[in-house]
């Protein structure tokens, strides 16, 4: 399987001493990703690395295909959704193609990022911040515990005590509209 990572190299400073940062954000919306991650790195003045993926599913990562569905045929007038009556000829088809469908649960898209993450290593300090679902994957990274990890930000998971104060991409919705 193929897996799509995003960097956003260091403009500005010591590449060896910058933060790294690993935004794994939860949409499969990527375009929005991609203006978050351009904002978010020049509101640090291009001092940090900054990577995101494509978890598998999403993006330019490798993506589930149904040739057992009609939803996935040229043409469907179902939009990608799957008829309920060919979920087991799909589930057949994912078994003969991948052989172990555990590949794409949460737990091996956090061992992915955790991969990934000792790929990229420069010594200083490596943060992962979790955006909407992208918190639960970085919450089942935590108990994979990278070593190379020196901290996290959970968005999703925060409290209303500073709701009304800072902004979290977790009320983007009500924040904004």
């Amino acid at each position: 399987m193929d897996i799509f990572v995003k960097r956003m190299p260091v403009t500005t400073g010591n590449t060896d001493t910058a933060t790294n940062i690993w935004l794994v954000e939860g949409s499969q919306t990527l375009l929005h990703l991609e203006f978050m991650m351009v904002d978010f790195h020049a509101r640090l003045n291009g001092t940090i690395f900054l990577y995101s993926m494509d978890r598998c599913n999403t993006g330019r990562s490798t993506m589930l295909d149904c040739s057992a569905s009609q939803a996935t045929t040229t043409g469907s007038d179902r939009r990608n959704d799957i008829d309920v009556t060919e979920v087991v000829a799909c589930a057949k088809a994912f078994g003969r193609k991948y052989k172990n469908l555990a590949a794409f649960s949460i737990t091996s898209a956090a061992t992915d990022v955790k991969v990934l993450i000792s790929e990229y290593p420069n010594g200083a300090d490596m943060i992962v911040y979790g955006v909407s679902y992208g918190s639960t994957l970085v919450e089942h990274l935590m108990h994979l515990d990278p070593p190379t990890v020196t901290g996290y930000v959970l968005d999703a998971t925060t409290t209303k005590s500073s709701q009304d104060t800072f902004a979290y991409f977790s009320t983007w919705e009500t924040d904004f509209g």
